[in-house]
């Protein structure tokens, strides 16, 4: 998942710098647990106020409550999963992917500081992804989660306000 980027105006910027590390955290937790990933939190975690990636393999969780509307996404390339798990074909990858998207929206929400921003969110379904783009339209924090020396999965999670939706 490479970004690119395009303007926006200041909602949740600051908001989604100063949850970085909660998100680090809560990403590497579940890859760890869900998919038993041998991961660290790569350099480079950057603040977009839109988001547009590529993405060979992946999976998206939405993530909405009264004042906020999220998207959280976890991709990586193909070869990851051929190298660190060889016992899982593409489809079950994607479908893992998926639950580790959904896992990091549930710690997410029950962390203090991510709450005091965005309040109660509900989570809908994971939709898998295969050889697409994505563009979230709104802030986005991004950042890449190595597995040493096999190569990254990319974590995304963008946050719009409801109001700026209906204007926008």
């Amino acid at each position: 998942m490479t970004p690119g980027r395009a303007g926006g105006d200041d909602e949740g910027g600051e908001a989604l710098k100063a949850l970085v590390p909660s998100f680090k955290m809560c990403a590497l937790q579940a890859l760890r647990s869900v998919v038993r990933m041998p991961v660290v939190a790569g350099s480079g975690w950057m603040v977009w106020p839109t988001f547009n990636a590529s993405v060979e393999t992946g999976a998206a969780v939405g993530f909405a409550g009264n004042q906020w509307r999220c998207q959280c996404v976890v991709a990586t390339e193909d070869r990851l999963r051929k190298l660190l798990r060889p016992d899982l074909d593409l489809e079950l990858w994607i479908d893992a992917l998926g639950e580790v998207a959904n896992t990091i929206c549930g710690l997410l929400q029950s962390r203090d500081d991510f709450h005091a921003v965005f309040g109660a969110m509900l989570q809908s379904p994971p939709v898998g992804m295969m050889e697409g783009r994505i563009r979230i339209q709104g802030w986005t924090v991004s950042g890449p989660l190595t597995t040493h020396p096999h190569g990254d999965v990319q974590f995304a999670f963008g946050a719009r306000r409801v109001d700026n939706i209906r204007q926008g």
